[in-house]
């Protein structure tokens, strides 16, 4: 119901266009009737002004068009065709998982629990002893 509803409102619009197309050509006809030869010169003038204008705004979409298409295609927006790139020369490069500052961090880290929970765990100790 809706994509009927949908689809009226377009083919109403585009009549309404086309409509609106056709009655500007018949005024422009008609003044040429009326008027005689010299405002035929003026209406073909006029024609020229209008098709000169529908070129250029074709145009200027036409550029739009392929400036939006660059952009995409500097942006590698087309997965369906390139699998991955290459950004880069190759280089073969080794990163260890465990460095010498993470082995220093630990260590540390460890000493200092050590520190604390040897003195606390003697106490403990000491207290079960006694009694």
């Amino acid at each position: 119901m809706t994509d009927r509803i949908i689809e009226q409102s377009l083919a109403t619009t585009s009549l309404e266009k086309e409509q609106s197309y056709y009655e500007d050509l018949q005024s422009i006809g008609e003044g040429v009737r009326t008027n005689g030869g010299a405002s035929r010169q003026a209406t073909i003038a006029e024609l020229n002004i209008r098709f000169n204008t529908a070129i250029q705004g074709i145009l200027t979409a036409i550029d739009h068009v392929n400036a939006i298409y660059e952009d995409i295609s500097k942006l590698n927006l087309n997965p369906s065709t390139v699998l991955y790139t290459i950004t880069g020369p190759f280089a073969l490069q080794t990163q260890r998982s465990l460095t010498v500052r993470t082995v220093g961090l630990y260590f540390v880290l460890i000493m200092m629990l050590t520190l604390i929970l040897v003195p606390v765990g003697c106490l403990v100790h000491h207290a079960f002893k006694k009694q």
